[in-house]
């Protein structure tokens, strides 16, 4: 039952004007919507870091651009292998993603 209802959850579409910018997700600023509750994670995250660092809020991006970059800046970019295609990145994805649900 937990299951069936995690994956329904994750394959549904939310608005991504859900949060103070300071605290989206990376996902939620470049208007990603099958979101689910991982962003709350991030958001925790961003508090901590804010309390640790007695730095509030942690990123202060003063537009949604403005706001990755702090991100970016802090956390690095991701660059995937010079030999990985988009496919096999999809498909290494969704197979994390799902093997994810299966734990809930």
């Amino acid at each position: 039952m937990a299951l069936t209802l995690a994956c329904s959850l994750a394959d549904m579409e939310y608005n991504v004007r859900v949060a103070s910018r300071h605290y989206k997700g990376p996902e939620l600023l470049v208007g990603y919507q099958m979101y689910d509750y991982s962003l709350d994670m991030w958001s925790l995250g961003c508090m901590f870091a804010g309390i640790l660092f007695n730095k509030q809020p942690f990123f202060c991006g003063s537009d949604n651009q403005n706001q990755l970059v702090k991100i970016a800046k802090v956390l690095g970019m991701h660059t995937p292998p010079p030999h990985a295609t988009a496919h096999a990145l999809n498909a290494h994805v969704s197979h994390h993603h799902h093997t994810m649900l299966l734990y809930l």
